[in-house]
């Protein structure tokens, strides 16, 4: 991640920070009020001027955060409800988004069942469009928090699967 600007990204499962750093921005205690005193604690090595660096590792280590889906769901809300200003908005927009994404598809299945080829083949394309349009708002990374929403998701899922697959671990 560029020094510049304040999108700031991580994960307290496992940090890695060097003595000097952690010294210096006043480690834990600094941040001991904060409920994402992970993400707090890069933030003070931002604000420090150092860099932080963000990377998965799950070639190199496993950790698990929750047992069981009611702990995920737990700190899932917390993380999302204080990384985003809006979470019920976002997630709101989000769910309409995939909902005209999917009923524009359905439509276009639809047209074409009955027999209306030139409706289902504008269908499709609006369906196409969105989509589209879905994936250049999502990839173009103007804004971390974006970035860090797909990541955060898709640990929620994987989360999940290895809860209801390793219920005995």
């Amino acid at each position: 991640m560029a020094a510049g600007g304040d999108a700031c990204a991580a994960n307290g499962q496992y940090l890695l920070i060097a003595r000097e750093t952690y010294d210096f921005i006043g480690g834990h205690a600094a941040v001991g009020g904060s409920l994402l005193e992970d993400v707090a604690l890069a933030r003070a090595v931002k604000s420090s001027g150092r860099k932080i660096f963000f990377r998965y590792g799950g070639d190199v280590l496993r950790t698990r955060m929750y047992r069981n889906f009611a702990q995920l769901c737990e700190g899932w809300t917390k993380n999302l409800a204080l990384l985003f200003p809006s979470p019920r908005r976002l997630a709101l927009l989000r769910l309409l988004e995939f909902i005209l994404i999917l009923a524009t598809a359905g439509l276009a299945f639809i047209e074409g069942i009955r027999g209306r080829a030139n409706a289902a083949l504008v269908m499709i394309a609006a369906a196409i469009v969105l989509y589209a349009l879905f994936v250049r708002r999502i990839s173009r990374g103007a804004q971390m928090q974006r970035l860090c929403l797909d990541f955060r998701c898709s640990r929620i899922f994987c989360s999940a699967q290895n809860s209801v697959t390793n219920r005995g671990l």
